[in-house]
């Protein structure tokens, strides 16, 4: 008889992490950063730091009522005693907005609604995407602090290696942008003969819909002058490792060869060769995936950004042009376990959200992940992209563009798809007359979306219910769980 083995608890439950998922500790820098700053500010750092007074100002000056306060994760350390300051200073009702519905960086129009707010002071880091104007907004973006001296001496060390370009662009997080005039100035005294231009954070005061629509605005930062005709641009980057901002910039604008990527949070400093052109050939790669669908999934990644509603009826009348099925998806915050859910009815899927929200590698993903440029480029007919530039994670940039007509009238016309070989016409009624073809019976039969789903084995959560059973709906039980009646 063998000795019985004590089992400790600790083998089933553990602070470590499994050796097959690796740490994630780039995203984790930034938060944890804030985290400590937010956690250290006396009493007096905490109104400069949260703009109690501007704000105070502000909610006064409009009257407004019921104000939401949308913190990110790091910050909610602080929301206790945000909300006693503005509720005794502002005489309004406060709520606090945490785990937002998609990403922090976006204005919860949605949650807010919930409360019936009239105000929304956003926190924090901030996409700075174009606002709905459904209910007015305050970008209070906590400044972080910036170690000038050590991003002097790490430029010093690393400036004969890292900067080559005969133009200087300096791009920062949101959350440091109170710091560009010194950072511009140390760049001067260490490149005196070389122009540096900044691409500046947008006027916060006059953030509206009506002025982000102007040609010089990218990603919430105006663009300089002489930036789009450079033939190459040296890009000084301050901000987090894991910053969005940067891979969406450089996408972009491919003119950017190189960067000088400089942390504040853990004062570190690398250089870095921007791979722009290889990024873009994998985006049409994505394009060539959609012209090849039959079903379209279209995830609604944010609503908080100034015309997503006519997205979503452009990206319908566009599929529809095209001869696809599209269904339209909400889902929250987006990751790899819930798109798989649709993995096997859906080819591909379009993702609307704001810029930061991107996903620009989807190779986790079951079924390719694209943005609202892929699909413009892959379903408009007068469009056309060979991955040289001219990529935008902004989707309001198409809004207003004309949908080209299918020559459905030229038998001739169609293109060769690049992934699978096959000739694709421009004819959908074509196309499913050809495929019915070669069916024995030659009939083409009529097709809704709830076709589609009748087919599937799965019926709902009762699984007893078969096809043919009488689902007519009856009186059911009631009472407390004890004792049900007719029980």
């Amino acid at each position: 008889m063998t000795e019985a083995t004590n089992i400790s608890s600790n083998q089933f439950s553990t602070n470590a992490t499994p050796v097959d998922q690796a740490e994630n500790t780039d995203a984790s820098t930034s938060s944890s950063y804030l985290n400590r700053v937010a956690k250290s500010l006396s009493d007096e750092d905490v109104r400069k730091f949260f703009e109690i007074d501007s704000t105070v100002a502000w909610i006064l000056k409009n009257n407004f009522q019921r104000v939401a306060l949308q913190f990110p994760d790091p910050l909610l350390y602080s929301c206790v005693k945000i909300t006693r300051l503005l509720e005794a200073e502002a005489k309004c009702k406060t709520f606090v907005l945490a785990d937002t519905s998609y990403r922090s960086c976006c204005v919860d129009e949605v949650a807010a609604a919930h409360s019936s707010c009239d105000a929304i002071v956003h926190y924090g880091d901030a996409c700075l995407s174009t606002p709905t104007n459904n209910v007015p907004v305050k970008y209070v973006l906590c400044h972080l602090p910036i170690d000038s001296a050590e991003f002097e001496t790490k430029l010093e060390q690393n400036l004969g290696k890292t900067i080559d370009s005969d133009f200087i662009l300096l791009l920062v997080d949101s959350i440091y942008s109170h710091a560009t005039k010194e950072l511009i100035r140390i760049l001067s005294k260490l490149l005196p003969d070389k122009p540096i231009e900044c691409a500046e954070v947008v006027d916060l005061d006059d953030f509206s819909a009506t002025s982000q629509t102007k040609e010089d605005v990218y990603l919430g930062r105006r663009l300089p002058a002489d930036f789009k005709t450079s033939s190459e641009v040296g890009v000084v980057f301050v901000g987090a490792i894991e910053s969005p901002f940067l891979p969406l910039w450089l996408m972009s604008y491919p003119q950017c060869s190189s960067v000088v990527h400089f942390d504040p949070s853990t004062n570190e400093i690398r250089h870095e060769v921007a791979k722009s052109t290889r990024q873009l050939r994998k985006r049409l790669f994505l394009v060539e995936k959609l012209k090849d669908a039959n079903t379209v999934g279209l995830i609604i990644g944010s609503m908080g950004v100034h015309g997503h509603r006519e997205a979503v009826q452009r990206m319908r009348n566009l599929c529809k042009a095209a001869g696809k099925k599209i269904y339209v998806i909400s889902v929250g915050k987006v990751n790899v376990a819930k798109l798989s859910n649709f993995a096997s009815d859906i080819d591909v899927f379009v993702l609307i959200s704001c810029p930061f929200g991107v996903i620009l590698d989807s190779s986790e993903f079951y079924k390719p992940v694209l943005s609202f440029f892929e699909a413009e480029m892959a379903l408009n007919p007068s469009k056309a992209w060979a991955a040289h530039g001219d990529w935008t994670a902004d989707f309001g940039a198409f809004l207003a563009d004309e949908i080209g007509a299918t020559k459905i009238d030229d038998d001739d016309h169609g293109d060769v798809s690049l992934i699978s070989g096959r000739v694709r016409t421009a004819n959908p009624a074509k196309n499913v007359a050809e495929a019915s073809s070669s069916d024995a019976n030659g009939a083409v039969s009529l097709y809704t979306a709830g076709d589609y789903f009748a087919q599937r084995s799965w019926k709902g959560l009762d699984d007893t219910i078969r096809v043919g059973d009488d689902t007519t709906v009856r009186q059911g039980r009631s009472g407390i769980a004890q004792s049900y009646q007719g029980k």
